[in-house]
């Protein structure tokens, strides 16, 4: 899919990580949609600054920031936490790692960026997620557990922080591994959240279930 294939007014970045931040991937929207606006950690900021993006194009967002998106609100909370966890052998992350719910007035969406692998088990990063009661969620994760939680961990995020429905994203992404709808939804409780699947250069339509 071409970026100039879908209107684009907003892009948010998780962290400024080229496969997150890419470049030649934001000079193409620009291109296509000059008065499209950038919603991101600090080093994603200087690293577009670099590559002459205007400063003026480019919001500075840290966990628990929040700002707008045209008529959808924008909160910010941590994937990574800057310090690591010491206690899970995790370092500091080399950038700030974040993710996002976005209100969209309907349906709230959480972007999960690239979360610690034991992300479930710590209830400072599920508790800020869960305040901000997201039904839907896209959750980077590998069916065994790496540097990302394993989609048992992933299902454990979706239930800890009350989704309705949950896809995992970066499938496809990797070698090896069983990334298929059906091995994602037997790690999610039968009365948790739904499974959702997109493949790549499709769309779903998702109903208004902010209420239910």
């Amino acid at each position: 899919m071409k970026e100039s294939s879908l209107r684009t007014d907003f892009i948010l970045l998780t962290h400024n990580h080229a496969d997150h931040t890419c470049l030649e991937s934001i000079e193409r929207i620009r291109a296509a949609y000059p008065k499209v606006r950038t919603i991101g950690p600090v080093e994603s900021s200087q690293a577009m600054q670099e590559a002459g993006i205007p400063a003026d194009e480019i919001e500075v967002v840290t966990a628990g920031d929040q700002t707008s998106m045209g008529a959808m609100r924008v909160h910010t909370v941590w994937a990574k936490p800057p310090r690591g966890l010491p206690e899970d052998d995790i370092a500091p992350p080399d950038v700030q790692h974040l993710g996002f719910v976005v209100n969209t007035g309907t349906v709230r969406v959480y972007i999960s960026g690239d979360p610690v692998h034991s992300f479930v088990d710590h209830e400072s990063l599920i508790e800020p997620v869960h305040d901000l009661s997201p039904d839907v969620g896209f959750l980077t994760c590998r069916p065994q557990r790496s540097e990302f939680p394993s989609y048992e961990g992933a299902a454990g995020i979706s239930a800890g922080i009350g989704l309705k429905a949950a896809m995992p994203t970066h499938h496809g992404c990797f070698v090896g591994g069983e990334e298929t709808l059906q091995n994602w939804a037997r790690h999610l409780p039968s009365d948790g959240p739904k499974p959702l699947w997109i493949e790549y250069n499709q769309t779903v339509v998702f109903p208004d279930i902010s209420g239910g």
